[in-house]
């Protein structure tokens, strides 16, 4: 079976790609608009993975640690 995996930035978390599709099924949410299919909740989000959780689809939410203006800028040096 299918599980998602949320990842936390900065007072969000957020659905990916194939997790969003998912998402977009189990929990009847639109999409965000962007490039690719994401979804993004409030930390308050307890109810998406408690609805996820119950029927089985949560997977693990993996944090992100530095501000997202310094993401990419270790790459560049």
């Amino acid at each position: 079976m299918d599980k998602v995996l949320f990842f936390k930035m900065c007072k969000f978390y957020e659905l990916f790609e194939m997790d969003a599709h998912i998402g977009a099924k189990e929990l009847n949410l639109q999409y965000m608009k962007g490039e690719q299919p994401h979804y993004g909740f409030p930390e308050n989000f307890s109810m998406n993975v408690e609805k996820l959780a119950r029927k089985n689809l949560c997977e693990e939410v993996r944090m992100q640690y530095e501000p997202p203006n310094y993401v990419g800028l270790n790459q560049l040096i």
